[in-house]
């Protein structure tokens, strides 16, 4: 054993990380791809109205299993439904709009 070898105990850093800035242009392109990667998780519409496939459960435990694999399985197509629902409803309702941008800028602008 050498007296000249340490394990590395004796140095502490001395630098903290600090995130960097992120520019709008990265912001926006991370926006992108993650909608895009969401979006092209989406399950055929076809499959997902096909009502020839829903037959009658056995049990609660069966209800149960059926509505969790199935918003697993549909979550995007739900979300996109929801989705809809809520631009529908803004655009039909312009003060809903106008309460939803204020609360949407208020919960922004008190973070």
């Amino acid at each position: 054993m050498s007296k000249n070898s340490t394990a590395g105990y004796d140095t502490i850093p001395t630098t903290t990380y600090l995130p960097s800035q992120s520019s709008p242009k990265t912001v926006i392109a991370r926006a992108r791809y993650h909608t895009e990667k969401f979006i092209a998780r989406c399950r055929p519409w076809r499959e997902f109205f096909d009502y020839t496939t829903i037959t009658r459960p056995l049990s609660y435990e069966d209800i149960n299993h059926r509505i969790k694999q199935n918003l697993n399985y549909f979550q995007v197509n739900y979300a996109m439904g929801i989705l809809l629902i809520l631009f529908l409803s803004l655009i039909y309702k312009p003060i809903s709009m106008i309460m939803f941008l204020i609360c949407g800028l208020g919960f922004f602008w008190g973070r």
